[in-house]
């Protein structure tokens, strides 16, 4: 799947928890929960922070309902690809290069933007040092510094730190190394 369809099912999903929690009756003042086109409404104009809305919602929805809809609106103000990355760092997992990519790919960024930067443990060691073939499986492709790839790259030319490395193999070995 790609990072744009991630995205846009990562989207829909929080509308679709919307609409599921507008529909609920704890949601609404009147204890009958919403319909639905009015719960989809609701949910996709918050998450899309539209603002436009067919109910008063200060009136038709309860505490709870009026809540769910204040976390919609974050959601969509911050950016879900922002809230989930926000809530990857918060529970301390590692970022995949697939991760990496998506968060790239959402916020528009130029370039890995960082993203393949060494590592401490990279830096000021060469490529004969790094051993990427033998400790990871991985084979290297080019070298990034600054704006410039360079594809022979001296194997006894020290890494500095802001450099960047263009590796292939597998998503598994990838994920491996240490960025």
């Amino acid at each position: 799947m790609t990072v744009s369809r991630t995205i846009c099912l990562g989207f829909l999903a929080v509308i679709a928890a919307g609409t599921l929690l507008l529909m609920m009756p704890f949601s609404t003042s009147d204890g009958n929960g919403s319909d639905l086109l009015t719960a989809l409404f609701s949910s996709t104009s918050a998450a899309c922070v539209t603002g436009l809305s067919v109910v008063d919602v200060g009136k038709y929805y309860s505490f709870w309902g009026q809540l769910f809809i204040l976390l919609l609106m974050q959601v969509g103000g911050l950016g879900y690809m922002t809230s989930t990355t926000f809530l990857l760092l918060l529970l301390g997992r590692r970022f995949s290069l697939q991760d990496k990519m998506a968060i790239q790919q959402s916020l528009d960024l130029p370039g890995m933007g960082g993203g393949l930067d060494l590592v401490r443990s990279f830096d000021d060691k060469t490529i004969a040092e790094l051993e990427l073939r033998r400790n990871y499986g991985l084979n290297l492709l080019a070298v990034n510094r600054g704006n410039k790839f360079e594809i022979n790259f001296p194997p006894t030319e020290r890494l500095r730190k802001g450099t960047s490395i263009v590796v292939i193999g597998s998503n598994k070995d990838i994920d491996r190394l240490p960025v």
